[in-house]
């Protein structure tokens, strides 16, 4: 029993998303990437591109030869667990040149309807640009990031210490472009309005953090998947190493309690 909390305990210690990384600790999908693509060979560039690629498929974007690989059931507009199974391994072509990568992606949800993702080298600045394949009149999505913010210049034999302020990465980057356009492809798709879940997960997790009471975590958990996975941290720090699986709540179901949320706290 003592064995089954404590790899209960480090699953739940270990990063999932990009925004959870540490300098300890970096998601198991990057670190395998990393290992496939012989991270030592790979440009600061490079490097800061496949940060890119992943922080695309967190967001609920996939990539063009993988998107077909993935059932109905899991053919949602948000983040789902299993879509990390595609950033395992970089789309063949992406790198085009030197300093030039293009990669397409498309939502789930959406498969007629590609975005491509284009990144171009200046000096240490990477410049990604987004936009819908053969649309006229949509709009495009960009973002310069700087190579030195995010990835180290230099080598280092730990891989964990070549990456550093990721969680602003993945604010700053999924900000601008995947969830801009996802949103924007959901209306333009007519597949629905937008609506809680396509928040980013960082701001889903700042929420849970302030509901206090655990029967409201364990009813939030009950509502959907996505939610239901981003409820496990929180329920085990109500001093239970008990996971309640996933059953949608019948009908008629307890009211939250009002949790007041200061603005200035959700405010990047």
């Amino acid at each position: 029993m003592e064995e089954k909390s404590r790899q209960v305990n480090r699953c739940l210690r270990e990063p999932i998303l990009l925004y959870e990384s540490t300098s300890q600790d970096l998601p198991a999908h990057l670190k395998r990437m990393l290992v496939a693509l012989n991270d030592i060979e790979l440009t600061q560039s490079d490097r800061l591109v496949i940060l890119a690629y992943i922080l695309m498929v967190e967001a609920g974007f996939l990539p063009v030869h993988a998107a077909n690989h993935f059932d109905s059931v899991n053919k949602c507009s948000t983040f789902n667990i299993t879509h990390l199974q595609s950033a395992e391994m970089m789309p063949n072509g992406w790198k085009k040149s030197e300093g030039v990568y293009s990669m397409n992606f498309v939502l789930p949800v959406l498969p007629d309807h590609a975005l491509s993702l284009i990144a171009q080298t200046a000096g240490n600045i990477v410049v990604f640009s987004a936009c819908l394949e053969d649309e006229r009149d949509t709009p495009s999505w960009c973002i310069a990031l700087d190579c030195d913010k995010y990835v180290m210049r230099a080598q280092t034999e730990f891989m964990t210490h070549r990456y550093f302020n990721l969680r602003d990465l993945s604010l700053q980057f999924k900000n601008k472009i995947p969830l801009q356009a996802r949103n924007f492809l959901k209306v333009y798709g007519s597949v629905g309005a937008c609506s809680l879940l396509d928040l980013p997960e960082e701001i889903l997790v700042m929420i849970l953090s302030y509901i206090t009471h655990r029967q409201d975590i364990v009813n939030l958990s009950r509502t959907c998947v996505t939610l239901h996975e981003l409820c496990r941290p929180k329920l085990s720090s109500f001093g239970t190493m008990k996971f309640f699986p996933f059953r949608p709540l019948p009908f008629q179901f307890s009211t939250l309690k009002s949790t007041i949320i200061p603005f200035s706290d959700l405010s990047m």
